[in-house]
């Protein structure tokens, strides 16, 4: 799938060569349902696995 132009929350167009932090769960991070592009990317510390995610937003 190849991507021609990409836009932020606030309309401006995204630098498609720039370096953007994403959160999505596992399963997508690890290339299920066809997102292999996903696989491509580089993982950044500190990793939580969504899981662990989701019970810190519940204890909060």
């Amino acid at each position: 799938m190849v991507f021609k132009d990409m836009y932020l929350s606030d309309g401006t167009k995204m630098d498609m060569d720039g370096i953007y932090t994403v959160t999505l769960n596992e399963f997508l991070a690890t290339g299920g349902d066809g997102f292999s592009a996903f696989k491509q990317g580089k993982l950044l510390t500190p990793y939580k696995e969504d899981t662990e995610t989701f019970i810190d937003l519940l204890n909060n």
